[in-house]
């Protein structure tokens, strides 16, 4: 039975690392994604005058069960305004209308991307991810209390995985690499 948890918290770990949900009901557009993309890129490439930017993690969910990885991130960037003003001129570049929408559309971007990763799983992960979605209180109670939060954290965001739509990930498709590259600079 540990094995199975140990199983199912690596597997919740490796996505949460690059996970984001978001509630909201924009699509995303092939545009979106470039500039996005671009910006990702350019954050990379130029990560020194990043530097002023906290190094804490934001919260992963706001309140709402949503997840706002970048939203978050721009909360964290609102308290230098150096970064804050550079990242503002990439973005600006990048055709987005404000940090705001930058970060907005970048949650329902990371949130498509992680659901058509979750789409490309082997069958035994994806069977354990069911089933981790599928707990019960009473199962995540016999879980050391040190991993329910992650746990716990996984459900959310898969659930809000399951609300992306496939027209959102038909225009995502043919950026997946070149997303994958840029989180990587």
């Amino acid at each position: 039975m540990m094995g199975k948890w140990i199983k199912l918290i690596f597997v919740t770990v490796a996505m949460l690392a690059t996970s984001a949900t978001f509630a909201g009901s924009a699509t995303i557009k092939a545009e979106d994604v470039k500039g996005f993309i671009s910006v990702m890129e350019a954050m990379g490439e130029n990560e020194a005058e990043f530097e002023g930017m906290s190094d804490e993690v934001p919260p992963m969910f706001d309140n709402d069960g949503s997840l706002m990885m970048f939203r978050g991130v721009l909360e964290q960037i609102k308290k230098d305004p150096v970064a804050g003003e550079k990242l503002s001129e990439v973005v600006d570049n990048a055709g987005f209308k404000s940090l705001e929408h930058w970060a907005e559309m970048g949650d329902k971007i990371m949130l498509t991307f992680m659901s058509v990763q979750s789409d490309a799983q082997s069958d035994e992960e994806k069977q354990a991810m069911h089933d981790m979605l599928n707990m019960t209180p009473e199962m995540i109670s016999t879980i050391p209390e040190s991993m329910r939060g992650v746990i716990e954290s996984a459900q959310t965001m898969m659930k809000a995985m399951g609300n992306v739509t496939d027209a959102d990930k038909a225009v995502l498709a043919p950026y997946v690499s070149k997303l994958e590259a840029a989180m990587m600079e």
